[in-house]
């Protein structure tokens, strides 16, 4: 069966025939269908952002190799450790290495030779020398996004804990927080971005239901990234709802009986003053 490179471009999700890695595979011959899903598969794993920054550092890959008259596919570990080298003088070195990440996801794409460069010394030594000549960005401590916290900040917000002395946009904001910090949930379920393919909750995602005698909030999160075969899956707050001024339960129910707009099933769970959905 010929191999057709499986190109992608402008973010969207599409593949030309087959990904080389899979038409080269018996299964590419014993079940077409499965074959062609499995390079869907492959291409679609990533979000459309993730994969115009995958095409970017494929594409500066390739450019590179051309001027020298090198073959860029199959790479290996001389060509991502020379390539990587050259691109210390205009690039950070975490921004090689999210490069070099690209590459190897392209691999499969662009040849059926496996990817031979994990583990691989000569690319560690490169990067051991760009760490040594351009060193490392400075990085700030992060700061842990946890219950202490948000018991240490909410109730600086003007008027707390009383919802009707407070601003809407604060109200929401108290909020989301506790429902995103007692559901474990990173935040980026909370928040919307043009730029990615998450769905952003609606209201109707978004519950008060009685569990084991006691009420409690549930997040329906559509598409998780972990379980990305589910329509959606709920996530149930760890605390129970019922005391305290820190109760997910009682601030969903402030935010949505003070709320200066009207909050329908259909849209943003989290709205601003303005109508907007949380960013």
């Amino acid at each position: 069966m010929p191999r057709r490179k499986g190109r992608v471009r402008h973010g969207a999700h599409a593949v030309v025939g087959l990904t080389p890695v899979v038409a080269g595979h018996v299964l590419a011959l014993a079940s077409p269908n499965a074959a062609a899903s499995l390079s869907q598969a492959i291409v679609s794993s990533v979000d459309p952002g993730k994969l115009r920054n995958n095409q970017s550092a494929a594409d500066s890959y390739e450019r590179w190799c051309a001027v020298r008259r090198l073959r860029p596919w199959p790479c290996d570990e001389v060509l991502l450790a020379a390539w990587c080298v050259h691109l210390g003088s205009s690039l950070g070195v975490p921004t090689i290495q999210g490069y070099a990440s690209s590459i190897k996801f392209f691999h499969p794409l662009m040849c059926a030779t496996p990817w031979p460069c994990d583990d691989s010394v000569i690319v560690r030594q490169a990067f051991r020398h760009l760490k040594k000549v351009y060193g490392m960005a400075g990085k700030g401590a992060k700061y842990p996004i946890c219950l202490a916290t948000l018991r240490t900040i909410l109730p600086l917000l003007p008027g707390w804990p009383a919802p009707a002395l407070m601003s809407h946009d604060d109200r929401m904001f108290a909020c989301a927080s506790l429902i995103a910090t007692c559901t474990f949930l990173r935040g980026g379920e909370f928040t919307t971005n043009p730029q990615s393919s998450r769905d952003v909750l609606v209201t109707r995602d978004v519950n008060v239901v009685t569990f084991n005698g006691c009420r409690n909030v549930t997040t329906a999160i559509p598409r998780p990234k972990d379980a990305w075969w589910c329509a959606s899956v709920e996530a149930r707050c760890f605390d129970s709802g019922e005391a305290g001024d820190f109760s997910p339960v009682r601030w969903l129910e402030y935010y949505r009986q003070h709320s200066v707009v009207v909050l329908e099933d259909s849209e943003a769970a989290f709205q601003t003053a303005t109508g907007a959905a949380l960013k």
